[in-house]
């Protein structure tokens, strides 16, 4: 399964949650809400989840093989740091003269 497309979405509630991520797949599966959280040793994915009964969360996408999980993980990450950098530089620029 390839990868072809990955969306970041900021968000704007937790501070813990950095952003939510959107992946497609061989372009014709896309999977919604990848959570990007902020850890106590960083930055890591958090799989799309629902909450069940009593307030827990389970997670509803489960990637069995641990070097494609890996992979994945990775690369949305990486189309976060391109993101956040990328809105750094259109929100902090100088006004052209």
């Amino acid at each position: 399964m390839k990868i072809t497309d990955i969306k970041i979405r900021l968000s704007s509630g937790s501070s813990k949650i950095k952003a939510f991520a959107v992946v497609k797949f061989d372009d014709i599966i896309e999977i919604h809400s990848f959570k990007i959280v902020e850890g106590k040793d960083g930055l890591f994915v958090g799989m799309p989840s629902q909450q069940g009964t009593g307030g827990k969360f389970f997670n509803i996408v489960f990637i069995t093989d641990e070097s494609f999980k890996k992979h994945l993980c990775d690369r949305i990450l990486e189309e976060y740091e391109k993101f956040v950098k990328d809105s750094e530089v259109a929100v902090f620029d100088e006004p052209e003269k």
